[in-house]
């Protein structure tokens, strides 16, 4: 797997009575598109704290600079940001970014929920024994239980 080496932050302000009614497009369009696009490697909303909440960082982390202009000058990057641009406040910001370093601290902080139970589907899937293997290895770092599946044999009749 390629080692993220560009960031892209598209700063936003919307029309605070349209917050529902953004989020809810860019679940749709924003992440839908984003999620197919080659060179992707993560994607983030960050919302203002209360007092700044109408305020919100759409953040993405990509393979290489190319891979990231390939979706901001495509037609799915510009429609995406057309979309939403008569329910913003005031013109949207992209500031681009050379990553440095991207480390996540594995053995301090445990994996959200949801993405355990993602781990685990994986890793009873069957389909590949790579993948179980490597949920195995990145679960037991985390400090979670494994449950090993065994093949059971049916009983003869």
């Amino acid at each position: 797997m390629a080692e993220i080496k560009h960031a892209v932050q598209l700063k936003l302000r919307v029309n605070p009575n349209q917050i529902d009614n953004f989020l809810r497009r860019v679940h749709e369009d924003f992440f839908r598109g984003l999620s197919e696009q080659r060179g992707i490697r993560r994607m983030y909303l960050l919302r203002g704290a209360e007092d700044q909440n109408n305020e919100l960082l759409l953040r993405t982390l990509w393979d290489s600079k190319p891979a990231g202009d390939a979706y901001w000058a495509s037609d799915s990057g510009r429609l995406a940001v057309e979309g939403i641009r008569e329910i913003l406040e005031s013109e949207p910001s992209l500031t681009e970014f050379a990553v440095e370093l991207h480390e996540v601290n594995s053995k301090d902080l445990s994996l959200p929920k949801r993405a355990t139970e993602n781990i685990c589907k994986k890793s009873s899937s069957g389909k590949n024994t790579k993948m179980k293997k490597r949920a195995r290895r990145i679960a037991s770092s985390r400090g979670l239980a494994v449950k090993r599946r065994r093949n059971k044999m049916p009983h003869a009749k």
